[in-house]
């Protein structure tokens, strides 16, 4: 039973925490990015106006978690048609996501998020990590397209001409990600009282990333615990980025106020015909949310424990294997 005086008391320590607290970004994981189920944020990035998630007041924090707009479940979705009937034939990208078990051996407690989101701006292939003409599939601009990473999940990105690709080998694969926006199970400890809840995260990894209409600085983030009922809010600057960044091949990498993922791929691009090409980036998400459980008392292992002062460490979020494959 919580008293009004311990909610109280949590209000205020919550509100009173400065970058110490939960130090998850983005997968993460990846903002990102990130608001999850039911943030009222409307993430863009760089035009004065949102896209279409309708904007609410920074007051609100995160909405109710039912609201949570889910991506589109497989099979791939269609590019919208062109009312040419004669139109050139198309390539398409998409994000799949898949939480089939993820052999983890880094030590690390982890958990697979309730849900979560990222936002992708570009999409880019590159003969190696030094061409010096990279093929730039798709680039939407100062905006994005909100990849679902739950599981079943199959976004797509954007479209262009098949005739914008160069036939090539590529053996790197690029995306510039705006934010990451998640749920995920927590305790918090205050005093003697152990509170099991949610968090409902949102964090820019992209400079000029539109939340809520306003454009947003790399590492502003929006935390929000729920428990019996109850949200707890804080808003600020400094959200760091996972400590231990790189798995499986691919890396997240920051210049100047810009996130992105580097992979590896394998992919020939060859005579391009006439017909549609679809390529699919899948992704794992299982358990990618990984942190560093602490010996503290109250304390338990596999349970990611927060107090209004701070977190167990989080080492990294996203992705755990990235995969590119043609269709």
């Amino acid at each position: 039973m919580k008293t009004p005086a311990v909610l109280n008391a949590l209000c205020l320590a919550l509100a009173a925490c400065t970058q110490s607290n939960p130090g998850v970004g983005s997968d993460a994981p990846e903002a990102d990015t990130g608001a999850v189920e039911g943030a009222d944020a409307d993430v863009g990035a760089g035009d004065a106006a949102p896209p279409s998630d309708d904007a609410a007041p920074e007051s609100d924090a995160l909405a109710d978690a039912s609201a949570l707009p889910k991506a589109d479940a497989a099979p791939l979705p269609d590019a919208a048609p062109l009312p040419d009937a004669a139109r050139p034939p198309q390539v398409t990208f998409y994000v799949q996501t898949t939480t089939a078990d993820f052999p983890h051996a880094d030590g690390l407690a982890g958990q697979t998020a309730a849900a979560a989101f990222q936002g992708i701006r570009s999409f880019t292939l590159l003969r190696d990590a030094d061409d010096p003409d990279p093929l730039v599939v798709l680039n939407l601009g100062e905006t994005n397209v909100e990849a679902g990473y739950n599981d079943g999940n199959a976004t797509l990105i954007g479209s262009a001409p098949l005739s914008a690709l160069r036939p090539g080998h590529y053996t790197l694969g690029r995306n510039v990600v705006t934010h990451s926006r998640y749920r995920v199970d927590a305790t918090m400890h205050v005093g003697a009282l152990a509170l099991p809840g949610q968090f409902d995260n949102i964090q820019v990894l992209t400079t000029g990333t539109l939340v809520d209409g306003v454009a947003r600085p790399q590492g502003w983030f929006r935390y929000v615990f729920r428990t019996g009922g109850m949200e707890y809010p804080l808003e600020g600057q400094g959200a760091p980025l996972p400590t231990d960044p790189t798995a499986a091949g691919f890396r997240l990498v920051s210049e100047a106020g810009v996130a992105r993922y580097d992979y590896p791929l394998d992919l020939t691009i060859g005579d391009l015909g006439d017909s549609d090409l679809q390529i699919v980036l899948e992704v794992n998400m299982d358990h990618a949310f990984r942190w560093e459980d602490q010996d503290q008392p109250g304390y338990a292992p596999g349970v990611f424990d927060a107090t209004p002062q701070g977190s167990e460490p989080v080492r990294r979020f996203g992705a755990n294997t990235m995969h590119i494959r043609t269709n």
